[in-house]
């Protein structure tokens, strides 16, 4: 499977559909790749536990058959540049 946080939404999308990978594990994708870039200082506040928690809530509702809009399971981060 390719690096998952390397794919477009279309690309996540068509996977999500397609039941190729979960929410979940796309979430714990890009909390790895924070984790391995924290020494850059890219984010202000990490909030892994709170994007897995959602991204598990997002997997039961779809495995329940309940739909969302189709970003909802595309985990999302804010960066921050280092002011000089």
């Amino acid at each position: 499977m390719a690096d998952l946080t390397l794919l477009s939404i279309a690309e996540l999308s068509k996977g999500f559909n397609n039941k190729e990978f979960s929410s979940t594990e796309v979430t714990k994708a890009y909390i790895e790749n924070m984790e391995k870039g924290r020494k850059y200082n890219a984010f202000i506040t990490e909030t892994a536990e709170h994007a897995l928690k959602q991204a598990l809530e997002s997997d039961k509702r779809i495995s329940k058959g309940e739909t969302r809009k189709p970003d909802s399971r595309i985990p999302s981060a804010k960066g921050t540049q280092k002011q000089r």
